[in-house]
This record gives C-alpha cells, structure tokens and sequence, in this order.
C-alpha cells in the first residue's frame, strides 16, 4: 500500500510537470505563465510592489521554419529559450508563450529594471549566432516591455493587452527593437 501510495504520488507530480512545461524547450508554458503572473500581482497588489512583463517574438519564424525546415526551426527556439532563461532571477518565469515568442515575467521589477533587461537580451540574441548543420542562423527578436501600474483591480488580461500592444508597435515599426 505504501509503495502504491508512493508511486501514486510521483505520477501525479510527473502529470502536473507535463502540464505545465513545454515540451520543445523545457520552458514554462502558457498556461504555467498566466498562473505565475496572476500570482505575482495578487502579491504585488497586497506588499505594494511592482512588477514586469516582457514579450520576445521571433522575428520571421515562419519563413525560418518554410525555407530551413522543422529541425532548424526548433533548434533555433530551444536555443533561444536557453539563452533567454540562463541570466534570470530565480523568482522570474520564462515561458514559450506562442509558436514563436517568450515571455518573461519579472516580479518586483520596475519599468527601468526591465526594459534594462530588455535591452541586454536584444543585444545578447543579436550578437549570437547559431550553427546549426552547416548553415549559420542569425535570429532578430522584438521585445516588448510592461509594467503597469499595480492596483487591486488589475488583471493578466490588462497587462498582456498592454504588452501585445507594445508588440505591434514595435512591428509596425519595422521589428528588432525593445519597446516600452
């Protein structure tokens, strides 16, 4: 009985990994993210802290994945995804968000503290280069900043409205930017 118990239990922990990990990347997923960010403002709004949200879209995945293939293509977002959550706070959460983007939430971060962040990561995923096969890949990202201010009727919905909002800007604009 014990051993069933145990195993019970380490299936059920092994169920909800699943269910909240992405499977190409290893990352949080979009579901896993919307949870931490209604944690985080529930925390934000009751210690008066603020906090950030970052959204990293790919620029031109789609053709990446049409001209170089599948392979390429996820290649390309697992080492994106290595490379965007290798300098976080452990507090942070980095999730594949979409097909082709990240998101990154910054709990206790202000505007300047994250659009900081922003801006280190655009140069750093600018400057790197992935061999992949015998092709290089050079990868541009648009990368949206939010932080609002934090009230006790705000909700994910307003800041992901916000911050996708700031993503089209930043498109229309011509892409490979931060945008706060």
């Amino acid at each position: 009985t014990q051993q069933a118990l145990h195993d019970s239990e380490t299936s059920k922990q092994q169920l909800a990994k699943q269910i909240s990990v992405d499977s190409l990347t290893g990352l949080a997923n979009q579901r896993a993210f919307l949870n931490d960010i209604e944690e985080s403002l529930s925390y934000a709004v009751r210690h008066g802290t603020e906090l950030a949200i970052l959204m990293v879209q790919v620029e031109k995945y789609k053709a990446l994945f049409l001209r170089r293939g599948k392979q390429t293509a996820e290649d390309v977002l697992r080492r994106l995804a290595g490379l965007i959550s290798e300098s976080r706070r452990r507090e942070d959460t980095v999730a594949r968000f979409g097909m082709d983007s990240f998101g990154i939430l910054l709990p206790s971060a202000n505007l300047m503290g994250a659009r900081r962040v922003a801006e280190q990561l655009h140069l750093a995923i600018k400057q790197q280069e992935s061999n992949i096969g015998d092709a290089t890949v050079s990868v541009n990202v648009t990368i949206a900043v939010s932080s609002p201010p934090v009230h006790a009727h705000i909700n994910a919905a307003e800041i992901l409205a916000d911050v996708d909002e700031k993503l089209k800007t930043a498109q229309k604009a011509g892409g490979d930017r931060v945008q706060y």
